[in-house]
């Protein structure tokens, strides 16, 4: 590729990161004869779409650009995209298929094993970073970049010092932002899992400082307040209502606030499948123009449900007759939801906003996508928003939900697992206690939690970090309630 393409894609990066997709896509179409049969343009202007959360454009000009020409870069792109979409699948058999073209890419491989750590695959991650660890040639941002990897696999394997070491080396050696970054966020698991609780804290803090300042406290809530206003039941008996299907499951409520059991314990069950974090609702109200339900239109409603439905039962098998999704924009999308999933079930999971806020601190979130991570008080705002929606939509819809207090839940198991199951209108069976012996592939934050038994030590976690929380209002909660 020439100098002057290079430069003309970096300037439509920019225009795709500044909100300027259109004019990006033109300015790369403009500078191919042949724009349909640009294999490079097309890869680009796919990682545009991208940029935009044009996904389907994405898709398809990914597409196309692998079939021009394959290339290390485009399937990496569409592994990207597999795994923003939740096709975890597609997304390791996109990053398989660069190492088959290229098998000494060392990108690829780097790519191939952090998606299979983030699934829980760490055998397979360390497998296939083996041969970049093993160069002695490698240059320095691939041996930072394959340096991180291997910590996230140490951490895993529960090697913490070593995992902490190895972290500490990278950051001594200039790394990019984006290697800073990622080694910030698994220093601060490490250290905060071996027990250096001040160090950790100390460590997400600097990761934090790299990114925009959270929302106000104020415009959170008012943002929520906003969303309730817009999503009466005036409004919401407006649009059509959906067929009646009792498969659909959404389990609603703040990240890492134990959505990931409830949904492992579901997806134990034989006539139970849970799907992760897909963005079904998203998808769902993108189509209507947003979560506000006046923008929707009423033509093709039957259409979108049936749509809707088959993209929350695309990965089941067959028989299967409760569907779970855990997206964290659910609490915002119920009145959708009501609509056009009426006969949907609702799983509300609670737990005290210390605890979250101290899990969100020294979490790896996504600034752009989650900006009150960034703070405990955003992140305690975020919690007292997110109880707000539930109680309108407890008072709004007629969807029936359920709610679970995560203290509960780890402590009286024997009650609560059932509970959960009878709601859900099935009989109960002795799977769900065994629910961390799923071999089902979980794309959280939690992934490893969840796969071992059931234990009581995240209750309470956030007294180990008590001295930092002082300055926040927090919300009023009960466990017990």
């Amino acid at each position: 590729m020439n100098d002057d393409r290079s430069a003309i894609f970096q300037q439509a990066q920019r225009l795709a990161a500044a909100g300027r997709f259109d004019e990006a896509d033109a300015l790369v179409r403009r500078s191919s004869a042949r724009p349909a049969r640009d294999a490079d343009g097309l890869r680009v202007r796919g990682h545009l779409a991208m940029i935009a959360h044009r996904p389907g454009e994405a898709k398809s000009l990914l597409e196309k650009s692998l079939k021009v020409q394959p290339s290390v870069a485009a399937h990496l792109h569409l592994a990207q995209y597999h795994l923003n979409m939740v096709e975890n699948d597609a997304a390791i058999a996109a990053c398989r298929a660069a190492i088959a073209l290229d098998p000494g890419n060392a990108a690829a491989r780097i790519q191939t094993a952090a998606m299979l750590v983030e699934l829980g695959r760490v055998d397979e991650a360390a497998e296939a970073l083996a041969p970049v660890l093993e160069r002695s040639d490698a240059d320095p941002t691939t041996a930072r970049r394959a340096a991180i990897t291997l910590a996230s696999i140490e951490i895993q394997r529960r090697e913490f010092d070593t995992a902490i070491d190895r972290l500490r080396q990278v950051l001594a050696a200039d790394p990019s932002p984006i290697e800073r970054r990622g080694a910030l966020d698994l220093l601060a698991k490490a250290l905060d899992r071996a027990g250096h609780h001040d160090e950790a804290f100390a460590a997400a803090t600097d990761r934090h400082a790299m990114d925009p300042p959270s929302p106000s406290p104020e415009s959170i809530l008012a943002d929520a307040d906003r969303l309730i206003a817009a999503n009466s039941r005036a409004a919401l008996e407006r649009l059509p209502i959906g067929p009646m299907d009792e498969r659909p499951v959404f389990i609603a409520g703040m990240p890492r606030s134990g959505t990931s059991l409830v949904d492992r314990i579901i997806d134990a069950h034989p006539l139970a499948a849970g799907v992760g974090e897909r963005p079904i609702l998203e998808r769902a109200a993108a189509s209507v123009g947003g979560a506000r339900p006046d923008d929707a239109a009423g033509d093709g409603w039957s259409s979108l449900a049936a749509r809707t439905l088959a993209d929350l039962s695309a990965p089941v098998p067959a028989g299967v007759t409760r569907i779970v999704d855990k997206s964290l924009a659910n609490d915002r999308l119920l009145g959708l939801a009501w609509r056009l999933l009426p006969g949907a079930r609702v799983l509300h999971v609670i737990r005290d906003p210390r605890d979250v806020a101290v899990s969100c601190h020294l979490g790896q979130f996504n600034p752009a996508k989650h900006p009150w991570t960034v703070s405990l008080a955003g992140t305690a705002a975020a919690w007292e928003a997110s109880r707000r929606l539930m109680a309108h939509w407890h008072a709004t819809i007629d969807l029936p939900i359920l709610e679970i207090r995560y203290e509960r839940l780890v402590r009286d198991p024997e009650r609560e697992f059932p509970r959960i199951v009878e709601f859900l209108g099935l009989e109960w069976d002795e799977a769900c206690r065994r629910f961390h012996e799923s071999g089902r592939p979980l794309r959280t934050l939690s992934f490893d939690q969840v796969s071992r038994p059931l234990y009581t030590t995240s209750v309470g976690r956030h007294a180990s970090y008590a001295s930092r929380l002082g300055d926040v209002a927090w919300p009023d909660y009960d466990p017990d309630a």
